[in-house]
């Protein structure tokens, strides 16, 4: 005779769908925040004095050490998200678009904050004798710019495409969303990577996914 399964422990108030969703709509303002103060920066093919002028104002100092900080607090709110989610679906979701979806999720975020924080690195250390050198200055916020306006929209676009498979496969989002999410996926990995308004509609994905599961909480009961 064997024994009887233990019966499933309730679930904590943090593990819920009204848990994620708060979680995604505080990573989307969080996020914006920061991609508005980043996107007032030079661009990345601004001229190398645009630049060290730029980076060397106290004033836009302080403000990129607000977007590191306002980050790191984005970052939190995303892995919150990515986790709720992830226990919701527990058993139905794909082993193979789950590791995806968790790997794209967790590179998304260490991207996020390696760029911004070389950015703001040599924004800080900027009058020190190690970044005296005009080229090191360049190239280091150059660098910054590649991860975040080459590398991590489109650990974006893998997050976006595997969310919504997993979503339309559970049921968990509507099926226009889905189709949005598709194809906004295809615009973050195939646009200009000099256009960084794209950036900016990541948050915005993620308020509606997080509106989306609070509307179809049931699918995840």
């Amino acid at each position: 005779m064997t024994d009887p399964e233990p019966a499933a422990a309730p679930d904590r108030p943090g593990y819920s769908i009204e848990a994620a969703a708060i979680a995604g709509f505080a990573f989307a303002v969080l996020y914006g925040a920061v991609l508005l103060i980043f996107m007032q920066a030079p661009a990345l093919t601004a001229p190398g004095d645009e630049i060290i002028s730029w980076y060397s104002d106290p004033g836009h100092r302080g403000w990129m050490v607000a977007a590191f900080n306002l980050a790191a607090f984005s970052a939190i709110a995303f892995l919150w998200f990515v986790g709720v989610i992830r226990r919701r679906i527990g058993e139905r979701e794909d082993q193979f678009f789950a590791t995806v979806f968790l790997s794209s999720a967790i590179l998304f975020v260490a991207l996020m904050l390696v760029g911004l924080g070389i950015a703001v690195a040599v924004a800080v250390s900027i009058g020190e004798t190690v970044l005296q050198g005009a080229s090191t200055i360049v190239v280091a916020v150059r660098a910054a710019d590649l991860i975040l306006v080459v590398a991590m929209p489109r650990m974006q676009a893998v997050f976006v495409a595997t969310t919504s498979t997993i979503a339309w496969r559970t049921g968990a989002m509507a099926r226009w969303l889905v189709i949005v999410g598709y194809l906004f996926a295809a615009v973050l990995a195939l646009v200009p990577v000099f256009l960084e308004i794209p950036g900016l509609g990541f948050g915005l994905w993620v308020a509606l996914v997080s509106a989306s599961l609070l509307v179809r909480r049931e699918r995840f009961e």
